[in-house]
């Protein structure tokens, strides 16, 4: 089918596609007069993602609509950070990034080389919320569509940096309980103090249930997350 007139619209979003920027373009006006067409007639020499949205529904059947659309479009599971904004800034990375490079990650309780793309999505799962709860006080929920199981490689050994990590000294969590300072994050870990209630440290990692804290901007040991309160 022929597409005739519109040229001046056509140019003015073919502009925006030869632009390296990323940028928004709004094209409005009343229901059935081409908008649509338009869109199609601008991208086709692209590869374009097309989305609907559902009138009149809330944001998550809108989200659940999107993410199956995008499954569909791509052919490919989708691990969203969040339902809604994402935190980033954690250990130098966003959130969802650090958490996946953990799950990458071998560690002595691995009895397995290989990671497959659920044990990433349910790590993802697990500690997101609690790392997100623990450190910046809000629950981050993923969203996540998994298509299917399969190998996503190995997982590699944690790579030494020589540069030595930096921990600020400001506080950010306080002690509500009694407990034992641990050497790994296990119940039955050795333990090296005990610190009182009331305690301010600082938490620089999460791992699983359990936090690394910090004083002074020296590493201190693992505690349960349970056990902190964030400082307001």
């Amino acid at each position: 089918m022929d597409f005739i007139g519109r040229k001046s619209e056509l140019g003015r979003l073919n502009h925006f596609n030869r632009t390296p920027q990323s940028r928004i373009a709004v094209v409005y006006g009343r229901r059935r007069i081409g908008k649509s067409l338009l869109i199609q007639q601008a991208l086709q020499s692209r590869k374009p993602l097309f989305f609907e949205a559902l009138e009149e529904r809330p944001t998550r059947d809108q989200l659940n609509h999107f993410m199956l659309q995008l499954q569909h479009a791509t052919g490919r599971s989708v691990i969203t950070a969040a339902s809604s904004s994402a935190i980033e800034g954690y250990n130098n990375h966003g959130l969802l990034t650090y958490v996946v490079l953990e799950a990458l990650t071998k560690t002595d309780k691995d009895d397995k080389d290989e990671v497959t793309l659920s044990q990433v999505a349910d790590r993802v799962d697990h500690d997101v919320p609690i790392i997100s709860k623990t450190a910046f006080g809000i629950e981050q929920w993923p969203h996540n569509k998994i298509e299917g199981n399969f190998v996503l490689g190995k997982r590699v050994s944690t790579i030494n940096d020589p540069t030595p990590v930096i921990i600020p000294k400001s506080p950010t969590h306080v002690l509500i309980r009694e407990e034992l300072l641990r050497k790994k994050p296990s119940a039955d870990a050795e333990g090296e103090q005990e610190l009182a209630p009331g305690t301010q440290v600082r938490v620089v990692e999460s791992v699983g249930n359990w936090v690394v804290i910090a004083r002074e901007g020296q590493r201190l040991g693992y505690v349960p997350a349970e056990s902190l309160a964030r400082l307001q």
